[in-house]
């Protein structure tokens, strides 16, 4: 079978990368037509057609450029749709129907936990052409460079928390160790979701630190996805320096996808 996981978000990420490319032709486009219309507006004051020739200017921007893009990401996702709807029948997985269920099962269904993050802007793709927002569990969050932070015999420090409303969670949690002096097993508590998709509160993720340097923390409950960091646990071994908890995305994925 052709279609896998990593196809499914090949094919997401060119999907959204395509939805790139659109807005940022439209931008440039809106800039034209806003030139355009400069040059026109002496002859629009004399002539008193300005309203008639701005709303043909406009009605030109929206019937040529931005229906033809809407079309275009339709049928990129209706195909996609398609694909997915193909892996369902193929594989005998009920559940699975369209991207967004085949995204579901992978994400915190039988085929999880947490393996097929969307981009966010795959996410505002399929908003854009389906009318509602894909589910925040299904789409990874942005980088995230402060979740919290603590020193050495300092107090815990809150910092930015995973918008849930948008993102699953941290794809990647990490600990970012700065000014150290010692080592030691270090841990963090926090909230997020458990491996089927369920909020969870006070669990911990953990990494042992040799030095400065970026570390991957490893949950306590394995499947565990972090969204927000309520304490920072130092360990004795480490007598100066600063812990940082952060979010990554997905190894080797980008927002905008390239």
């Amino acid at each position: 079978m052709s279609f896998t996981q990593a196809r499914s978000l090949a094919i997401a990420d060119g999907i959204a990368a395509t939805y790139n490319i659109i807005n940022t032709a439209l931008v440039a486009s809106a800039a034209r037509i806003a030139t355009l219309r400069g040059v026109v507006d002496a002859y629009n004051e004399a002539k008193t057609f300005q309203g008639t020739i701005d709303g043909s200017i406009d009605a030109e921007a929206k019937n040529v450029i931005g229906d033809r893009a809407s079309l275009l990401l339709a049928d990129l996702l209706n195909g996609y749709d398609d694909d997915c709807a193909k892996y369902g029948e193929e594989s005998s997985i009920a559940s699975i129907k369209d991207a967004k269920s085949f995204a579901q099962y992978f994400q915190y269904g039988v085929g999880g936990p947490w393996g097929h993050f969307w981009a966010p802007d795959f996410a505002l793709a399929f908003q854009d052409v389906f009318g509602a927002y894909p589910g925040a569990k299904l789409v990874y969050s942005p980088a995230v460079a402060d979740m919290g932070h603590k020193a050495s015999g300092g107090a815990f420090v809150a910092g930015t928390d995973v918008d849930t409303s948008l993102y699953a969670g941290a794809a990647i949690p990490k600990l970012l160790a700065a000014g150290l002096t010692g080592t030691g097993m270090a841990t963090v508590v926090g909230n997020g979701y458990s491996s089927d998709g369920l909020p969870q509160q006070g669990r911990s993720w953990s990494v042992n630190v040799t030095g400065n340097g970026t570390f991957t923390l490893v949950p306590g409950v394995a499947g565990d996805i972090l969204t927000k960091v309520t304490a920072i646990n130092v360990p004795a071994g480490i007598t100066a320096g600063t812990l940082t908890v952060q979010a990554d995305i997905p190894a080797g994925r980008s927002n905008p996808p390239s």
